[in-house]
């Protein structure tokens, strides 16, 4: 049970890699209404008992965040506040691209279809923020755009069904358990790693059989989201944030003459048009369209970006 005190961090932060170490810092973090021991001694061990991850990845960083101190603290807002602005706002913040995606996937008008925000369709449909979180659509009825998703139920379309019920969460009865594991191995490897901590949750029936391993924990899947995740939940043990300079990935960014003030900027207004190596302009968020990508893979699509699509 969390208290009103600071995190506990265990295994304190050790600072970035140095430059040409070419390693990442991936977070794992897991869900408030995951079994936190059990869950996280089940990751471990995945780890421990593989020669091949068990000396590619070292576990530099072990914290446990008390629910209050998430409350006070707006963590969770701040991390999906992109994702919050489009649930409320719905359609009125879709660019022309995302118009274009939306029309072609749905084979819809886009003026005239009913789409709305997630918070407008818990009034339009009658649900409760964990039932539209939980309502389950065909595949041809969900289409993510710029990372933002879109639930097609009945004839409404739903734009980030899941915000309601990620910020509605009662987080004070609840901790998170994070954790970095620092890593040599390319990306691939990694999710290699994470069917295996499925299956071991599974076989250890913390989740249940066919349920995504998003269930329980998140992970950091690229650069731009390790810092991402990292300005959520890096702390010192006097429960102050750790400074973006120090954070892995800003440093590596910071020595190739990035400013730090625009590292943030781009966090927090990701969705961008980027100039791709054939001079054709394509529109992505910067934390997805870097997903998997090596630091030095993601700092070029970044250097690659001409302006932001969405404020």
């Amino acid at each position: 049970m969390g208290t009103y005190g600071k995190p506990d961090i265990l295994i304190p932060y050790p600072g970035p890699c140095t430059l040409d170490s070419g390693c990442q810092d991936i977070f794992v973090y897991l869900r408030p209404e995951s079994n936190g021991v059990l869950v996280e001694s089940t990751l471990l061990k995945v780890i421990k008992n593989d020669p091949h991850y068990n000396t590619g990845i070292k576990l530099i960083y072990l914290a446990n965040i008390h629910g209050t101190f998430i409350v006070t603290n707006r963590i969770v807002e701040e991390h999906y506040l992109l994702k919050e602005k489009f649930a409320r706002k719905g359609k009125s913040l879709f660019t022309p691209f995302m118009q274009e995606q939306f029309v072609r996937f749905f084979n819809r008008s886009f003026e005239e279809a009913p789409i709305v925000g997630s918070y407008e369709a818990l009034n339009i449909l009658g649900f409760s923020e964990d039932q539209l979180f939980r309502y389950i659509v065909e595949e041809q009825d969900m289409l993510v755009i710029n990372g933002q998703n879109i639930k097609k139920i009945n004839e409404l379309f739903v734009v980030n069904y899941d915000i309601p019920a990620l910020l509605h969460k009662n987080y004070k009865q609840a901790d998170i358990a994070v954790m970095i594991f620092r890593s040599n191995l390319e990306y691939n490897d990694f999710h290699i790693l994470v069917e295996k901590m499925t299956g071991a949750l599974i076989q250890s029936r913390v989740l249940a059989r066919n349920a995504p391993f998003s269930r329980v924990f998140h992970y950091s899947k690229g650069p731009f989201e390790q810092v991402l995740d990292a300005i959520g939940y890096l702390y010192h043990p006097d429960g102050s944030h750790i400074s973006l300079k120090e954070i892995n990935y800003c440093s590596y960014l910071m020595q190739r003459g990035i400013d730090i003030n625009q590292i943030f900027s781009a966090i927090r207004h990701p969705i961008m048009l980027f100039k791709t190596d054939d001079n054709k302009i394509l529109e992505d968020n910067l934390i997805c369209y870097t997903y998997n990508d090596s630091f030095e893979e993601a700092y070029k699509k970044y250097n690659a970006g001409i302006a932001c699509a969405v404020l």
